[in-house]
């Protein structure tokens, strides 16, 4: 019964502390303005955000949150890595933060 206790209370411990641990990737609101402001331009970043205006075929980036290899990891080696048909952005590392942030959001 003690151990079950004990296992009980850092259970409630753990689930307790994730949330706030999740938070602290960054702001998503913050994000989705960032997104809205650069990305939108090639990407559709929002659900109800009309065409991008330079429609290239950029994925959408609900359709690229989704991918199961999304994850925090390898947003911010994307956001590192140059790419041929995207501009080379220079985020701040709170900028990226939110960025990645807003980018889970839409899993």
């Amino acid at each position: 019964m003690k151990y079950l206790i004990g296992a009980l209370g850092w259970a409630a411990l753990a689930a307790y502390a994730l949330p706030a641990f999740a938070a602290s990737v960054g702001d998503k609101d913050a994000g989705r303005s960032i997104a809205l402001q650069i990305c939108s331009a090639c990407h559709k970043v929002t659900a109800i955000q009309a065409k991008p205006r330079n429609d290239l075929g950029a994925p959408p980036f609900i359709q690229y949150a989704r991918r199961p290899s999304t994850t925090e990891f390898q947003i911010r080696r994307f956001f590192q890595t140059p790419h041929q048909r995207m501009p080379n952005f220079q985020f701040t590392p709170e900028e990226t933060d939110n960025l990645v942030a807003y980018i889970l959001s839409l899993k």
